[in-house]
């Protein structure tokens, strides 16, 4: 770790003046050349024209997003923290037999809800705050 960490260290250090002119490449250009790029990695992972469909499709929303001043780090967090979320909800309704209840025996799950309705309260404040001056 210690050797590639120096590697690493040592290839940033001489390639920073060529990292650093990337910048100045036109738009025009290099906006092509990524989205070509982006195609032939997404081609090449399974040779499914499908996955070039999904990132096409993922691309529309997030440019959808975008238009409509969507933050994307929530959805990216939610995307990410989604299958995991579900699987500890499958594998804690299946400890409990089915029964909710599970969620409200621990004084850390009432913390958390209360968290939870907490933060609601507060975005609800801000918002009226700011829609009433």
């Amino acid at each position: 770790i210690m050797l590639t960490s120096a590697m690493m260290l040592a290839t940033g250090y001489l390639c920073i003046s060529f990292f650093a002119r990337i910048t100045e490449i036109p738009k025009h250009i290099l906006f092509p050349a990524v989205l070509v790029l982006c195609f032939y990695g997404c081609y090449a992972i399974n040779n499914s024209m499908f996955d070039i469909l999904v990132m096409l499709l993922v691309g529309g929303l997030g440019y959808l997003m975008r238009c409509r001043k969507i933050p994307a780090a929530p959805f990216v967090i939610a995307f990410i923290l989604g299958p995991i979320l579900e699987d500890n909800l499958r594998r804690s309704l299946l400890m409990s037999g089915d029964s909710y209840a599970i969620f409200l025996r621990s004084p850390i799950c009432w913390f958390f809800i209360a968290l939870f309705f907490l933060s609601l309260f507060y975005i609800y404040r801000q918002r009226r705050a700011a829609l009433h001056g």
